[in-house]
């Protein structure tokens, strides 16, 4: 990482985002057209390719102070900047991890915060059990087996990849019956 501090603390490049907050473990492309935020990119490309990208707190504000953005932002790596027509770039970012803002530098050219990582902290109780997958079946995709009519779970065909489910294969019944073949298409290879 960029100019790592005494303690573990980053100085990075940062981008203000209006309207707009990324997540950590997310590719999201962003428009940039400030010139202090091209600058901000414009550094980070030239060093280790990874800034801190930050939601201000309104977007009436074309130049952002630091008392206009939040406390946390997004550590991203840059992964892909393309040149537009009208002067501004699309940027491809990937996100790593929530950052806590310690203090925003403002530079003539661009604005530069020193950092914290913060850790994820593993969650318990209903509200993290109810982000872990449903139920199974042995070969890791999501299955059709429910414990009731209320918890029924209608999936795509079980040979679909996971991430890319087939919009014309017919619904499972969701009581463990097998789920009938379907004419392949251009959106699916079975």
């Amino acid at each position: 990482m960029q100019d790592e501090a005494p303690g573990g603390d980053l100085t990075l490049p940062l981008i203000p985002l209006k309207n707009v907050v990324v997540f950590p473990r997310t590719i999201v492309n962003l428009t940039v057209g400030r010139s202090r935020s091209v600058q901000a990119l414009n550094m980070a490309m030239s060093g280790d390719r990874h800034m801190v990208v930050v939601a201000q707190k309104t977007d009436s504000n074309d130049e952002p102070q630091p008392d206009d953005l939040y406390g946390v932002g997004t550590l991203v790596e840059l992964r892909q900047v393309r040149r537009q027509p009208d002067t501004s770039l699309q940027v491809e970012v990937e996100a790593i991890g929530r950052v806590r803002i310690l203090d925003i530098l403002p530079t003539e050219a661009c604005l530069t915060a020193r950092v914290e990582e913060i850790d994820e902290i593993p969650g318990s109780g209903h509200e993290a059990e109810s982000l872990k997958p449903q139920q199974q079946d042995p070969a890791g995709r999501p299955g059709a087996r429910t414990r009731g009519p209320q918890q029924r779970l209608y999936v795509g065909l079980a040979c679909c990849p996971p991430y890319f489910r087939c919009a014309r294969a017919p619904a499972g019944s969701g009581d463990g019956r097998p789920l009938r073949p379907h004419k392949p298409h251009g959106g699916c290879s079975h």
